[in-house]
């Protein structure tokens, strides 16, 4: 196995998981580019006989968490974000289904969440899935399964939805763009 061509044949996927995590894509990018980083580095430590692609989505994963708390700790509240947090503004965007479902899946937990995208959207098998979130097959397909039902209970209620914690910085304004996007990374590597 070569090392860099392994790395370069998973980047429409780690695209595609980073930008359903960052729901931005400059900041998605920023996430590849760091776990590439991180995975090259740590090239040595990698063993092979264990299977590349769960090895480097779960350094992804992980920069993406650390980079969360980082700015979780340092919020910057301007007098636009009060604004735009108090007043409600109504856009048709908002309003349409794929913008409900986005809004749907980033109101799950992270872990729930990222189990979801894992399986449901990039298509990694429980088992891999398991890997990359450093759990047990049977708690993915719990995770899932009760992702899917609360997604479709928040989905079909008419109540405003309320985003996940560490969901409510991420930058859903555009949801049909984040979505597009997303599907067009995902696109690239359809099995």
């Amino acid at each position: 196995m070569i090392f860099a061509d392994e790395l370069k044949k998973t980047l429409p996927e780690l695209r595609a998981f980073a930008r359903s995590l960052a729901s931005d894509a400059v900041h998605a990018d920023d996430l590849v580019q760091e776990a590439c980083l991180r995975a090259w580095n740590a090239r040595d430590q990698f063993d092979t006989s264990r299977p590349f692609r769960p090895w480097v989505f779960r350094i992804l994963r992980n920069a993406f968490y650390e980079r969360s708390r980082r700015v979780a700790r340092r919020v910057d509240m301007e007098s636009e974000f009060f604004e735009s947090a108090l007043i409600e503004q109504c856009r048709l965007e908002e309003r349409s289904d794929l913008a409900r479902m986005t809004k749907a899946i980033y109101s799950l937990k992270a872990k729930q969440r990222d189990a979801f995208i894992l399986v449901v959207v990039a298509g990694f098998t429980y088992e891999q899935t398991a890997e990359i979130c450093e759990t047990t097959i049977g708690t993915v397909k719990s995770r899932v399964s009760r992702a899917r039902e609360l997604i479709l209970a928040v989905y079909e209620s008419s109540a405003p939805v309320k985003l996940a914690e560490d969901a409510s910085t991420l930058d859903l304004e555009h949801p049909l763009e984040a979505f597009e996007s997303h599907l067009r990374a995902l696109g690239t590597f359809a099995a």
